[in-house]
């Protein structure tokens, strides 16, 4: 299996970027839930259709579990995601 790491900014509570899957581009939007204290994520195609939204962002959690894309594993490695740590002590991974 091959890994590739997505790097994320930190101290941002709302943020997207875009990055490729595979042979597929796709944006990703990163929210903060302060009331929850954790970051939803949604993912979209180059055409901006959903592929999923408001997907917990938690360490193991495997974002694309049950969508059966064939887009392989993403996933959080490290500590819990906050808005201060973000992208510092933890990385986005996506085995494929």
């Amino acid at each position: 299996m091959t890994t590739k790491t997505l790097s994320l900014p930190s101290s941002y509570s709302y943020f997207t970027f875009q990055s490729s899957l595979g042979s597929n581009a796709y944006t990703f939007s990163f929210r903060w839930l302060t009331r929850f204290s954790y970051y939803v994520v949604s993912l979209y195609d180059s055409s901006g259709t959903p592929v999923f939204q408001g997907r917990g962002l938690h360490p193991g959690m495997d974002l694309l579990s049950g969508l059966q894309l064939g887009l392989g594993r993403l996933y959080l490695v490290g500590e819990p995601a906050t808005v201060a740590n973000l992208g510092m002590t933890n990385v986005l991974t996506w085995e494929y």
